[in-house]
């Protein structure tokens, strides 16, 4: 049997497009959508790839909620449709995500923390092909429902990573979506925490609930960590010192399937009001400003920012006040940064130079006197 014929009966028994020339697709794209920072959009090679699933881990008070709440809101933003589906193992007030910008009308929760439940819900949900995000916060606060029936004194030792890993391979059933139609994408977010092994001398003394086989299902794995406190410039707190009203939080993802690996992204959060942007809100700019001059989008002449030939102000603090007030300008800034650099043209080939081939002199002819013959 021929490989054509092969290729129609695996297509006709499959479903259209189970099988189809890699020709077809080498136009499309990975879709991508915002994190709410251009810095860590950057870093994961444009946004969060769609239909895929990606794991979000951090310590305790990192800003692992945060970054998934300001995705919602980043994209339901841009799309007046986006809606969003969060399952809540742990507790999610309201007025926090509404304050962080997401629109609580398009944004539906599941309250359970037992795990079969959470699960089901979810890859109910994705089969619907009717909602644009999925969170699960978190992984280690989901108990399996084994766990929850039996008394506190009994084990269920691997029944949780059991049920994850399951969960890993009926999900990517459910996100994977058409290659040859349009089909909704989807995106898919996992939060966990770290955990410490027990008796671990070398290496990486941390793991991650859930058991190691699911580090394979996941398109990205990232890293948040707080790195510094951002105070106010005046008020002091009940010791004395600055009142924090924000924090810088680094980003490393260190599993990239997409684009490179092991980079880190910046980007300062501010939790209550007194920074440079409202309470609940990247300070984005500072991103702008950053990825700008590192790309040189935007050249400095001594003490003065120019883009595109244009003067934005002399000093750092003169140009970040020009981008806060005109934001249109940001925006560009943003997207020229994002579409990166164009590709150089390719150079025309010079016209083939002939070569000047010097002409021989003809050979003398040798005369013989007769004597020597």
């Amino acid at each position: 049997m021929s490989l054509d014929a092969i290729i129609n009966r695996i297509n006709k028994k499959y479903g259209e497009g189970s099988v189809i020339k890699g020709a077809q697709l080498v136009s499309q794209k990975i879709e991508r959508v915002p994190t709410g920072s251009l810095a860590l959009d950057l870093t994961l090679g444009g946004g969060w790839p769609l239909n895929q699933w990606h794991e979000i881990i951090g310590e305790e008070s990192s800003g692992k909620t945060v970054l998934a709440l300001k995705t919602i809101a980043k994209n339901q933003q841009l799309d007046p449709k986006y809606t969003a589906f969060w399952v809540a193992a742990e507790s999610l007030p309201m007025d926090w995500a509404q304050k962080l910008g997401v629109d609580l009308s398009r944004f539906l929760v599941h309250d359970t923390n037992v795990m079969e439940e959470a699960f089901d819900a979810v890859l109910e949900v994705l089969g619907s092909r009717e909602v644009d995000c999925v969170v699960v916060d978190s992984l280690p606060a989901l108990m399996p429902a084994v766990e929850e029936e039996q008394a506190m004194a009994d084990f269920a030792v691997g029944a949780h990573a059991r049920l994850t890993n399951k969960f890993t391979r009926k999900g990517h059933k459910e996100t994977k979506r058409s290659l040859i139609e349009y089909d909704r994408p989807v995106l898919g977010i996992m939060i966990n925490q770290w955990r410490s092994k027990i008796g671990v001398l070398h290496g990486d003394p941390r793991t991650t609930p859930g058991g190691l086989g699911k580090n394979y299902f996941f398109f990205t794995r990232s890293e948040v960590r707080r790195t510094d406190w951002l105070t106010h410039p005046d008020l002091k707190d009940a010791d004395s010192k600055p009142l924090r009203i924000g924090q810088r939080t680094a980003i490393r993802v260190f599993k990239n399937k997409s684009a490179a690996g092991q980079r880190k992204a910046e980007v300062d959060f501010y939790f209550a009001d007194g920074g440079p942007v409202d309470a609940g809100s990247y300070d984005t700019f500072t991103d702008v400003v950053n990825i700008a001059l590192a790309t040189e989008t935007v050249m400095r002449k001594g003490r003065t920012y120019y883009y595109e030939g244009e003067k934005l102000g002399v000093g750092r603090a003169e140009f970040e006040e020009r981008l806060r007030e005109d934001t249109q300008l940001a925006d560009e800034i943003s997207q020229k940064v994002l579409a990166g650099p164009k590709a150089p043209e390719p150079e025309k080939a010079a016209a083939p130079v002939k070569k000047a081939v010097a002409k021989k002199a003809p050979a003398k002819k040798r005369i013989v006197s007769k004597k020597s013959k």
